[in-house]
């Protein structure tokens, strides 16, 4: 994973020290960019459709001193990098779409007019040449047989002090993979933006990471519908665990309700309920090719000593020593070869004991979420040719059987769908880029330029 992670920066483009010293530089006394996108995040809509991908922003610059601007062009860079299991590694480009909002050749002509002798010439900055060293600079010219220099007009149209902002729209394919980063397979995209100056004037560079999650709206009508999954082994317990929703986002909380019913004398110990995540990999050709170990993350822990009055005790006649034999023999089978019954009170003992648990599960933190050691985040559920992710919850059931704790607990796995903490349902469906109408944000001076399109579909 080092070598990928290793790959990772490097198609980043980390800055040096030095590098990011001169930016820093810029960033106060020249200029800022900030980059913001409309939504919360990229979202792509069901991989098997044709919709276009729209994505929407706005990159305003923070002038800080006059600048004569030459350039400015955002762009969203994409990157994968696959190692499959035969040890082969894929890495490169997945989508490169620049896009120019402003380019002073283009859109405004009048932009920058100075009143010089050489207009055709590029002037660095506004301001015009300090007295400084004037006379070395006059003595170089002639020696050089150059025309003098000519200051340029402070007065003239330029990027004055203040806020300029550009909002813009991406068209994108619609087949571009979700952000994921696991065991070998990482996928990130990046926006930046980069302004270029005239002449020699080193240009300023703001890049920001961008997470694409998959927000399909026929899903998340499936997440809403819930869900009864059944525990039962003859003679010694029957346990209900309800959801009310099959799939929930990263960092919210998950309403769970369980039932237990203990029979011939089996008292409820202890719950453990874990959220377990599956990896598997794939091979080029689609055939599976391994796991990689499960990730557990315990969500809540429950003790009998910690129960609500809701817990109900009922006596019970005597139990025959042959009864005895028959639920200890069962008693010591293993948790998961239990069978699974919807109605198993029917030919059962009234239970000895039952216990109703309100369960709220708060699920971990995202992947897309950096701050915290790496062990307390989870990926989101995605499948892509190389990796897929999915999710299941652990309830594991311990139980005091005849006044002795049980030495493996039973165990009910629930699948369950993880989604990105940015898949909320609000974002389901997204409006066409034809038809939902920009914030309004800062607006621009009458001398701004316009935004014009130059990216590839």
């Amino acid at each position: 994973m080092e070598s990928a992670i290793d790959m990772y920066w490097f198609h980043n483009d980390t800055p040096t020290v030095v590098t990011q010293l001169l930016r820093d530089l810029d960033k106060k006394r020249k200029l800022a960019i900030v980059l913001e996108l409309t939504e919360p995040a990229f979202f792509l809509p069901e991989s098997t459709g044709n919709r276009p991908v729209v994505l929407r922003g706005r990159c305003t610059l923070i002038v800080k001193r006059p600048l004569k601007i030459k350039q400015v062009v955002v762009a969203l860079d994409g990157f994968s990098y696959i190692r499959w299991p035969n040890r082969i590694r894929e890495m490169g480009s997945i989508v490169n779409c620049p896009l120019t909002l402003f380019n002073s050749k283009k859109d405004s002509k009048t932009q920058f007019q100075y009143q010089a002798k050489e207009p055709e010439k590029p002037i660095t900055e506004v301001e015009a040449p300090q007295k400084r060293f004037k006379m070395l600079r006059n003595m170089v010219d002639k020696l050089h047989l150059r025309s003098p220099r000519t200051d340029p007009d402070v007065n003239s149209k330029c990027f004055s002090p203040g806020k300029y902002s550009y909002d813009f729209e991406m068209i994108l394919h619609s087949d571009l993979p979700e952000s994921t980063f696991v065991e070998g397979t990482i996928v990130r995209y990046h926006l930046k933006a980069s302004v270029q100056c005239h002449s020699k004037l080193r240009g300023m560079y703001k890049s920001t990471e961008v997470d694409a999650v998959r927000c399909p709206a026929d899903a998340y009508v499936e997440d809403s519908v819930g869900g009864n999954w059944s525990l039962h082994v003859d003679g010694v317990l029957h346990v209900d665990v309800t959801l009310h929703r099959k799939g929930i986002a990263l960092e919210d909380c998950l309403p769970v309700l369980l039932k237990y019913k203990g029979y011939n004398g089996t008292k409820f110990r202890k719950l453990h309920v874990f959220l377990v995540e599956d990896v598997r990999y794939y091979m080029r050709d689609g055939t599976r090719a391994g796991k990689a170990p499960y990730k557990r993350r315990l969500l809540h822990e429950s003790r009998n000593n910690d129960l609500r009055p809701e817990v109900h005790w009922q006596q019970e006649g005597e139990v025959s020593e042959e009864e005895l034999d028959t639920f200890e023999a069962k008693s010591t089978r293993f948790p998961m070869s239990s069978n699974n019954c919807d109605t198993p009170d029917g030919d059962s003992l009234p239970p000895s004991q039952t216990v109703d648990l309100d369960i709220k599960l708060n699920m971990p933190k995202c992947k897309s979420h950096r701050g915290a050691p790496d062990c307390r985040f989870m990926h989101y559920d995605t499948k892509l040719r190389s990796v897929e992710v999915t999710h299941f919850l652990e309830f594991q059931v311990y139980v005091f059987i005849n006044g002795n704790p049980a030495t493996k607990p039973f165990e009910k796995l629930v699948p369950l769908t993880l989604r990105s903490c940015y898949a909320q349902e609000g974002n389901t469906t997204l409006p066409g880029y034809f038809e939902e109408r920009l914030p309004v944000y800062s607006s621009l001076p009458s001398d701004a330029p316009v935004s014009t399109t130059d990216h590839d579909h």
